[in-house]
């Protein structure tokens, strides 16, 4: 038969006879062969560009990584740098320290962020791949201990030692001066690489240093940082902050952009604007405390007693100051019909909750503290209407007794939420603000209920009608006793139609 050796098996059976690859041509000189070759034509034209602009993100996030900034933030990195053999750190021990690119979806791969270096011309970073002799473990077949024997990248910047020297001289205010507050950012560049080239386009200068994006009052702890329109973008010299305060104004906000620049006009048409830190910070704090003013001034509007109503009121006599819920609940029980439009005396407005807090935990912290093990404890408190950031809530009873009791709870023993997920509280002591409840009645009594869909005001109206049947509040009027016998007339009807 025919003797010959197919090329596909030769090839096979001949790399393993291979020993090592010449450092040389693993050497700086060459950057790794990519995954797959780019068509050159059709849709590998528009990959291609892709990938360029994928190269600048992935330069710009190494660099804020390694900045004067950075080093000056992050000690643990600043003495690695200055301990290495000249300026010569690990890439992956960057990319752990990074908070840049620890918060992407996806890790990049090392070969990725070498290809965007060597790609890039003029790149402020340099990289090189250490090739180690084989490991012991490879002829006795043991796992090696340690993984600096299987080599990898380092990375340094070309400056490393003047940004050594720079960083060892800088202060906390110099930093804090050379940072600006940026507000309507243009939509396409919200994400961490956009701003940065973002804000080093209108600058003029490739000296960003660092991209802060402050949290906004909706975000949990520890979610991933996102752009929302506004970041706190910190330069290497004082002479831009001005030159950007000056350019982009606060008040009043610039129209007009210069010719033939691109992002100049997505600035104008969005709004941008530049603040100093330090004027941002004196308004944060006003709006702060602004803020905890308007919220203070709801808290003493809620203590203000309704206007008194004439003799003769079916919720309240105006003369009756009896505080008994027993005594009370005939009289509140006369406006309770199928047709009120919201059940009266059971909206509770309660203020001093941590802000950090959620509906599940308030709910369990109310019924625990108001009615602890009574039978219906769970049906006492029908809803929770807290919104996330706020220090105070309205609570809906399913009952006016219920709100009375809750009432009185907190008021005979006063209790704080130190922490968010606090779903017992903790006794009040020195200076601190316990949680305090109160009745909502009157014109704000009504303002929430128009608020709230009917269909829910109806349910409401039934469960206070029910539980006050139950309690004997029926007694008084007369009106408990025709729920009865709307309740028993609908019955044979029902009968007739299953017949």
């Amino acid at each position: 038969m025919f003797q010959f050796v197919p090329r596909k098996v030769a090839q096979k059976t001949h790399r393993p006879t291979q020993t090592s690859v010449p450092v040389a041509s693993t050497s700086a000189a060459r950057p790794p062969p990519p995954d797959h070759l780019p068509d050159t034509k059709g849709k590998g034209r528009s990959t291609d560009e892709s990938v360029a602009v994928k190269n600048e993100d992935l330069v710009a996030l190494l660099w804020l990584s390694l900045s004067d900034h950075s080093l000056w933030a992050n000690v643990d990195l600043r003495r690695a740098v200055a301990s290495a053999d000249e300026g010569w750190i690990p890439l992956s021990y960057v990319l752990q320290q990074s908070p840049y690119i620890s918060h992407l979806p996806v890790r990049p791969a090392e070969p990725m962020l070498i290809r965007a270096i060597r790609a890039q011309a003029d790149c402020p970073l340099e990289v090189r791949m250490l090739v180690s002799s084989p490991s012991k473990a490879a002829w006795y077949g043991k796992e090696s201990s340690s993984r600096d024997e299987s080599g990898g990248y380092e990375i340094r910047r070309r400056d490393w030692s003047e940004a050594l020297t720079r960083v060892r001289n800088s202060t906390r205010n110099e930093w804090e001066a050379r940072t600006v507050y940026m507000e309507s950012i243009p939509l396409s560049s919200r994400t961490i690489p956009g701003i940065f080239h973002f804000a080093s386009f209108l600058s003029g200068h490739s000296d960003v240093q660092s991209i802060t994006l402050p949290p906004h009052h909706l975000d949990r702890p520890g979610d991933a940082p996102k752009c929302k329109g506004f970041a706190l973008v910190t330069f290497s010299n004082d002479e831009v902050v001005t030159q950007l305060v000056n350019d982009w104004p606060w008040h009043p906000r610039r129209t007009f952009a210069p010719e033939g620049s691109s992002a100049a006009h997505e600035a104008v048409k969005f709004g941008f604007r530049v603040l100093p830190k330090a004027r941002w910070d004196e308004l944060k704090e006003e709006y702060l405390a602004y803020r905890q003013r308007l919220l203070d001034e709801m808290s003493d509007a809620s203590r203000v007693d309704a206007p008194p109503r004439a003799k003769g009121d079916n919720i309240q006599d105006e003369a009756d100051t009896d505080t008994d819920v027993g005594l009370q609940a005939p009289k509140l029980n006369a406006a309770l019909d199928l047709s009120a439009p919201f059940p009266p005396g059971c909206l509770v407005f309660v203020r001093n909750v941590h802000p950090e807090t959620n509906k599940t935990t308030l709910k369990a912290l109310f019924v625990a503290h108001a009615f602890g093990s009574a039978s219906d404890s769970t049906s006492a408190l029908d809803y929770v209407d807290y919104n996330k950031g706020m220090t105070s809530c309205h609570l809906r009873l399913s009952s006016p007794q219920h709100a009375q009791t809750l009432v009185s709870a907190f008021g005979d023993r006063p209790v704080v939420q130190r922490q968010g997920l606090d779903n017992a509280g903790s006794p009040a002591s020195g200076d601190e603000r316990p949680i305090s409840a109160e009745v909502v009645d009157g014109e704000r009594e009504e303002l929430y209920w128009n608020k709230v869909p009917e269909k829910v005001r109806r349910e409401a109206v039934r469960k206070a009608i029910a539980q006050l049947v139950g309690a004997g509040g029926g007694d008084g009027d007369g009106h408990g006793r025709e729920t009865d016998e709307q309740q028993q007339g609908k019955r044979p009807r029902k009968r007739r139609r299953k017949a």
